[in-house]
Parts: structure tokens; sequence; C-alpha cells
């Protein structure tokens, strides 16, 4: 889905224990700095390694490095099935979810082409230990890789790779 498109998709509004209020376009939704549900995953292998993924040139904060994987949920939608979603379509995994950390709110801005755009997410967190083959879509992420965590951590500590705010 290019940018374009995705400003069209419609999300719901909710407050911040998840009742749906409203809905609205995602170029709306950042605009206005309005709340909607989604999801954050991280994958990580037997050898306790995360994968972590640069974003592609195309997004918010492109080039950045970020979570394995995250999702605006489709109205109608939970929380595990975008989660489960955005597996398989970020990085082709099918594999049961376990959910890490209860909903939670996460707010950022950002300005891009001089226009300021607020991150106001209501996320919950899942997680999978997966082994198999990764195929990153090409359009949401530049590449991928495993890493452990205590050099994930020293990277950013160190300022030797950006890292998105709400990954780090």
């Amino acid at each position: 889905m290019d940018s374009n498109e995705s400003g069209k998709e419609v999300v719901d509004i909710v407050d911040k224990n998840g009742k749906v209020i409203g809905q609205a376009t995602r170029s709306e939704v950042y605009k206005k700095g309005l709340l909607h549900p989604a999801v954050n995953i991280v994958v990580v292998n037997q050898k306790g390694q995360i994968f972590i993924q640069q974003r592609s040139s195309k997004k918010i904060l492109p080039l950045y490095w970020d979570i394995s994987a995250s999702e605006h949920v489709k109205s109608g939608e939970d929380y595990k099935s975008a989660a489960i979603r955005g597996l398989k379509e970020e990085l082709s995994i099918i594999a049961p979810v376990k959910l890490l950390r209860e909903k939670h709110i996460q707010r950022n801005e950002y300005i891009k082409e001089q226009t300021c755009s607020i991150e106001y997410e209501l996320v919950e967190l899942y997680g999978v230990v997966y082994g198999g083959k990764i195929v990153i879509d090409k359009d949401e992420i530049a590449e991928g890789k495993f890493i452990s965590f205590e050099k994930l951590c020293e990277l950013i500590k160190n300022n030797q790779i950006k890292f998105s705010p709400w990954g780090a």
C-alpha cells in the first residue's frame, strides 16, 4: 500500500479503554493526533535474538530501525488478529502470537515535509518465537536482521543506529 492509499484508509478512533468512539482516515488521525488502536510485534529466534527492521524510505521516520513489525488495527478487527495479519503481511510469518503487554498509550510527534504528524496509539505488544524463513515486504521494510538484545541496546545507547522512539 503506497503512502497515498494508506492515508485514505479508515481506522477506528478509541477512548483510553479501547472503546470505539468514531472513525477517521489515517491521514486525519495523524494530523489531529486522534487515539487509535495498533499492535507491535516482537519476533525472537531460538538463540534469543530479536528481529529488527529498517523502515522503508516511504514511511514516517524513513530508514530508522524498528521493532519486528507494527500494524494498525483495522476497523472491526481485534488486536490479536491485527498482530497475526501484520506478521504475515510484513514478514511472511504465519505463527501463533502471545500477548506480552496489555493496552498502553504511545504518543510521538514527527515533522515530515513541513507537516506535523502525531502518532497517538492504544497499543498491545505481542511476541512470537520463530525459526523459519523471513521474507520482508519491500514496500514496508528496507531490510531486516536478527540481533542480540545486548548488542541492540549498545548500538542505541552509543547512537550508532537511529531507532524508532516506540521501539527503543
